[in-house]
């Protein structure tokens, strides 16, 4: 098993205890020309990065009939940058092609239909994709119940190990915190809010912002949960 592999067995086994099933990550090379769509050929498939533990069955029906494409959450994942989306909202019909109502009767007839998706880029803007995770459940309500509970979990878990498969910088040698960048980070990390970060530190809440949002811009960052994944694959900070 290699390190990529392993590291993604550990996020399988952490997702489930969110209640997940199994998961699926996947980064294809960016389409420069039409960032708006998933560049469709043959090539870009084979570049694919992906690790699943989706049912064998259905993963190979979905690469070998080229199901991406049609993949409402694919192509949320491909055309956006920053938010998950939990597979029962309606604003996957904007995603959709004809074809899309096919996809999803596949993946329900697999138990893959409730679920969230995690856009993801690789920093230099040469690859896109996401994670997709799907939920041990039967209903949409309790899908939006476990989002509620544990979406940001199950999304910073996805950027934890998005970082450990594509971060290859010496961020000792190129990043640089301050002492109150990282203990707003540290808070941050551990669940608490702006206003409860900034009681702990006795610091206002434009300020407890103002740490964070430079922590983050330092980090090259998409937002500030993405800030606490890269701080902690970096051993900035520690939990």
């Amino acid at each position: 098993m290699t390190a990529p592999e392993a590291a993604f067995t550990l996020l399988d086994t952490e997702l489930k205890s969110f209640g997940a099933k199994s998961a699926v990550y996947a980064m294809l090379p960016s389409n420069d020309t039409a960032p708006s769509e998933i560049e469709t050929n043959a090539d870009n498939l084979a570049q694919a990065h992906a690790f699943f533990s989706y049912p064998t069955e259905y993963a190979g029906a979905y690469m070998v009939d080229e199901l991406i494409y049609h993949d409402p959450f694919a192509r949320f994942c491909a055309t956006t940058e920053g938010g998950a989306m939990g597979w029962h909202d309606p604003r996957a019909a904007q995603y959709s092609t004809e074809q899309s109502r096919d996809v999803l009767s596949l993946a329900a007839d697999f138990g893959l239909q409730y679920g969230m998706s995690v856009p993801l880029r690789d920093g230099s803007g040469a690859s896109v994709g996401g994670i997709g995770v799907a939920l041990d459940l039967k209903s949409e309500r309790d899908a939006e119940e476990a989002l509620r509970a544990h979406g940001l979990d199950i999304e910073l878990a996805a950027l934890l190990f998005h970082a450990r498969f594509h971060d290859e910088l010496s961020p000792q040698d190129v990043i640089s915190l301050s002492s109150r960048e990282i203990e707003c980070l540290k808070w941050a990390s551990v669940g608490l809010l702006t206003k409860e970060i900034a009681f702990r530190l006795s610091l206002s809440d434009k300020t407890v912002e103002f740490h964070l949002r430079n922590a983050t811009k330092r980090l090259n960052a998409r937002n500030r949960t993405h800030a606490v994944a890269r701080a902690l694959v970096y051993g900035l900070i520690s939990v």
